[in-house]
């Protein structure tokens, strides 16, 4: 495997165990060299690659800025260590790197979650529900791989699915009675779902929670043919990151 490509490689797994980083972090200055037939052996200094890898770096190279991270960030040639990781991620990021604004994203959705307070799928209720909650849902495989979460409003609460091709929060006039809304006050128009356009009743209801995220004065379309969806509306007001089968949200300070 040539170097790009163990690179690329390690940054994947970096990207997916990022979560537990600071756990494997030591930063003991250790370096790795790898002999001949692929063995790792402890080396006094840098082996080549890295040591040009590290003065690339330093000369603001960001490709190099960001393979040094990733080095630090997996333990490759040097030992892993999460400030040295970070640091160099950071220039990575200020140099335009765009896989390393991703790592940032990314690393700052999991620091928020390992500091809490969080709820998982659900078990995230609007009971006793921190405002600057984060939640982590997860994709349904039974249901196309759709991302559901529990929608509470005036006390009552009806699982809906994450929708970003719906322009508000939208549901039937069975869950809208669910809830208690009264959409004769509403005005009448038309919301774009992913099934086009539709015929809808807007209301805005003062106070809607998603996953233990509370909005207040959020849009809402009653009309749709069954269920509900929750869409960008709400969306749009929180930070939203997706991994693979895994959909975070928080709420913006």
């Amino acid at each position: 495997m040539n170097r790009i490509a163990l690179l690329v490689q390690r940054l994947a797994i970096a990207i997916l165990a990022s979560s537990g980083f600071a756990a494997a972090a030591d930063c003991d200055g250790k370096y790795v060299a790898i002999d001949q037939h692929g063995h790792e052996y402890a080396a006094r200094g840098p082996a080549r690659q890295l040591a040009e890898t590290i003065k690339q770096a330093k000369a603001g190279v960001a490709v190099e800025q960001r393979n040094l991270a990733i080095s630090y960030d997996t333990g490759y040639r040097v030992s892993r260590c999460r400030g040295q990781a970070a640091y160099w991620y950071a220039k990575a990021a200020e140099s335009g790197d765009d896989v390393a604004k991703q790592w940032l994203a990314k690393n700052k959705v999991f620091a928020a979650l390992r500091s809490g307070p969080e709820c998982v799928g659900e078990r995230c209720s609007a009971a006793n529900a921190d405002e600057n909650r984060i939640a982590v849902l997860y994709s349904n495989s039974s249901k196309n791989n759709h991302y559901y979460a529990p929608v509470t409003i005036n006390g009552r609460t009806v699982q809906g699915m994450i929708d970003t091709g719906a322009s508000t929060v939208a549901m039937s006039a069975d869950v809208a009675k669910t809830f208690g809304i009264n959409a004769v006050e509403g005005k009448a128009g038309q919301s774009s779902t992913a099934n086009g356009k539709i015929s809808t009743t807007h209301v805005i209801v003062p106070l809607i929670d998603v996953a233990g995220i509370r909005l207040r004065n959020v849009p809402v379309s009653i009309g749709i043919s069954d269920g509900m969806l929750i869409g960008m509306s709400f969306l749009s007001r929180v930070n939203v990151a997706m991994g693979s089968g895994t959909l975070t949200m928080s709420k913006r300070q």
